[in-house]
């Protein structure tokens, strides 16, 4: 089963639909299903320094809607696993099953405002149907209440009832940037989840991690772009746990913690590989990642506390210091890179704010952030070179890449065998002919004649 496809943010926000967990027992005409909890115990990220909410919004029963869209089964299965993950990591966690499109609104507003406090780590997971609407050349995405259904975009009808029972992303993303006094806020949709990972511990954050904290940020996670469907039995629950339990997203020095970037690439991968293989069943997902358009609210990151870390030996002790020579630790690189197709490129770093310079091989150096995107646009074989840079220092990063045609395999490689063959010998038998050469015994050979000829 899929959840419909849903949706393309306006501003920058991009979004797969819903694939995660509820429980069935409320439908949307009624009042809200509420679970909260209060986690007892304390730990560093959220004694006494922040406050950790989770708001998890979770329809899988839609009854306007006919055969598989209307239930949502993978909601259902994954919220226990989910739920008791963000206790254990000390969040205030509500639970709303089953909301209308105004119940959505309402709920979703009435959250932000009512924890609009200095720092707090804010989390809201929608679960559920989304979708897109393109209007006067823009597409609109939506996240859909249970009494709403899919509209066929040529219904005027159906269309206004539809915005009724849906809110659209952009009102979202205003909502949350009047919210300006909590630190942390991050939306995810569909089937990854984030927040503020923490555990109890008397240890105090190396400084780079601090910097991290102490900065506000708007961010988002999505299960997959404005065209893909995505799997209700979503794969991203499962990745999303082995990240943070085991550290599998920990790759700038194995720290002990999991920055929202080093999540984001790490989901990207993972789940991307996973959904692109054939042999799994799954339709394609591409997770996609942001900030929201705010400069003045994107100075920080969101930070998981690795749940079983096991500090590395002889890590050297971090002195205090206002800067921090960059240091590139790894390259994420898809395995095949094929000419005039996009490739998602990222670089893992540690170190205060570095800038990088991304050379190619092909093209002028650009100038950005640690993720990029680039195409090839001949194949062959490259160099990519990456320098990161702040007032501190440099640090450089090499790679060879093979960059491929679009035609490939044994079908590929036989035919241009074939042209060569024939063009080669033909050439030279012309040659030879015209100097009155061509014999059993000149050495050069007659064109290759098909069979049958």
């Amino acid at each position: 089963m899929i959840r419909y496809k849903l949706l393309q943010f306006s501003f920058i926000l991009f979004t797969g639909v819903a694939s995660v967990w509820a429980q069935p027992n409320t439908r949307g005409s009624g009042p809200p299903n509420v679970v909260s909890s209060t986690p007892q115990d304390t730990s560093l990220f959220s004694s006494n320094r922040y406050v950790n909410r989770a708001l998890i919004i979770a329809n899988n029963d839609y009854p306007k809607m006919n055969g598989s869209k209307r239930k949502l089964p993978g909601v259902e299965q994954d919220v226990p696993a989910l739920k008791a993950f963000f206790e254990k990591q000390k969040f205030q966690v509500k639970v709303l099953n089953n909301l209308t499109g105004s119940e959505l609104n309402d709920e979703i507003g009435n959250f932000l405002v009512e924890n609009d406090v200095e720092n707090a780590r804010l989390l809201i997971w929608f679960a559920g149907h989304g979708h897109t609407l393109e209007e006067v050349g823009r597409k609109m995405g939506y996240l859909v209440g249970v009494d709403g259904d899919i509209p066929d975009q040529k219904n005027t009808e159906a269309v206004r009832a539809f915005k009724k029972a849906a809110v659209e992303l952009s009102a979202i993303q205003n909502k949350t940037l009047t919210n300006r006094n909590a630190l942390h806020v991050l939306f995810v949709f569909d089937s990854c989840f984030s927040g503020l990972a923490a555990r109890g511990t008397e240890n105090s954050e190396p400084s780079y991690i601090q910097a991290k904290l102490s900065g506000r940020a708007r961010q988002y996670i999505t299960a997959g772009n404005d065209k893909q469907l995505v799997n209700d039995q979503s794969p991203l629950r499962t990745f999303f746990i082995k990240a943070i339990q085991e550290g599998a997203a920990d790759t700038n020095l194995r720290d002990g913690y999991v920055t929202f970037s080093e999540l984001s690439g790490y989901l990207e991968t993972k789940v991307s590989q996973l959904t692109h293989d054939p042999s799994s069943g799954l339709y394609p997902q591409d997770p996609q990642w942001g900030d929201f358009l705010d400069q003045n609210l994107n100075n920080g990151d969101f930070v998981f506390k690795v749940e079983n870390y096991v500090p590395l030996p002889s890590v050297p002790v971090l002195t205090e210091r206002t800067c921090e020579s960059p240091v590139i630790n790894m390259l994420s690189l898809p395995n095949v890179i094929k000419v005039k197709k996009e490739v998602t490129m990222r670089a893992d770093f540690g170190g205060t704010n570095p800038q990088f310079e991304w050379h190619f091989g092909d093209e002028a150096p650009k100038i950005g952030s640690n993720f990029i995107r680039h195409t090839y646009t001949k194949p062959g074989q490259y160099t990519l070179r990456i320098v990161a840079k702040n007032e501190c220092g440099e640090d450089q990063y090499s790679s060879p890449i093979q960059v491929q045609n679009v035609c490939t395999g044994l079908y590929c490689g036989v035919g241009k065998w074939m042209i060569r063959t024939l063009v080669g010998s033909g050439a030279a038998f012309a040659a030879c002919r015209g100097a009155g050469r061509c014999g059993a015994n000149s050495g050069v050979a007659r064109p290759p004649v098909p069979p049958g000829n």
